[in-house]
This record gives structure tokens, sequence and C-alpha cells, in this order.
């Protein structure tokens, strides 16, 4: 069932064709408008879209799963998957040398462009604020404040409000 919002005033006659995929209607405005049924390519696309999203979060566990968490983390971003980022950067430092796995996260944050940081530092102000998942949130602030200069940090979209979200929580985990 659908709303169609063609007509300015009511609609005195509809007329469907025989095999349903085509309908006229006709209204006080004067106006005939064509409808056209396009449920089944709807569906279709709905489906591949689907299937398209089950293909790449399997492709993301599987950059998890087999350790290349550069590629996994910056496939999270592009998919603007905060859960699966969130369990990238749990798999880096669940890592077993301390200095190698702030260099790693660093190298990471250090490759990205604007508009990834951008995104990930928004998912931050989410994790940011849950003390289950502020642990993750302050390495990563810490990266992007290692490798990130003020003027490039700058640059990032939203920044300003996204740092002021951050600021008051970052402030209590301190302390």
């Amino acid at each position: 069932i659908n709303t169609f919002d063609a007509h300015d005033d009511k609609v005195w006659a509809i007329a469907v064709k025989e095999d349903g995929k085509q309908m006229i209607s006709g209204g006080g405005d004067g106006r005939l408008n064509l409808w056209t049924d396009c449920s089944e390519e709807d569906d279709l696309q709905k489906a591949s879209e689907a299937a398209k999203e089950i293909e790449q979060a399997q492709q993301l566990s599987n950059l998890v799963n087999s350790g290349k968490t550069s590629k996994a983390m910056k496939m999270a971003i592009e998919l603007k998957r905060p859960g699966m980022l969130l369990k990238v950067i749990d798999s880096i430092l669940q890592a077993d040398h301390v200095g190698s796995v702030m260099d790693t996260l660093e190298d990471i944050v250090e490759k990205l462009d604007e508009d990834s940081l951008g995104i990930l530092l928004d998912f931050c102000r989410g994790w940011n604020a849950n003390s289950r998942f502020c642990y993750q949130a302050q390495h990563v602030l810490h990266a992007v404040i290692r490798r990130w200069s003020p003027e490039a940090l700058a640059k990032v979209p939203s920044i300003g409000e996204i740092m002021d979200a951050l600021a008051p929580y970052t402030e209590r985990h301190k302390n």
C-alpha cells in the first residue's frame, strides 16, 4: 500500500491496465497521472543492497580475523560501522607489546584522510560517553593527537563540535 501525492485535489477516477503494472488517475485538479508499478524493481534493489552489505560485512570480518587491522579499520570507517571498528581497535589494543600497539594505532590514524578521521572521531565521541568503550576512545584520541598537527585537525569536518563533545568525558575519564 502506498500514498501517491501527484494531485492537488480529490482523485475522481482510476483505471488499471490488465497486467496490473500501470494505472492512470484523474483528479479534480484536471490532471491525468500515469503510474507504473516498480515494486519488483524496488524489491530487487533492496535484495541486492542487502546482499552487498552482507558481503562487505564478511570481508570486514575476514580482515579482522586475519589480523589485517589497517585495512579492516579503513573499511569499517568507509562502511560507517562503529561496532566493527571497535572490534578492530580492540584487536590492536590486545597485542602483546604495548609500545607497538600505540605505534600500530598511530600509523593507521596518520594515514587517514580528513573525512575518514572525522568519521573516526565522531565514533570516538559516542564511545567516549560510554564507560565500556572509553578506553578504546582514549587510545584513538591519543594516537590522533600524537600524529595529527593542530593545523591539520582544524581541517577535519565538524572538528569543533566533535571536540566540544569529547572534552567533558575525556576530563571525567582522566580523573
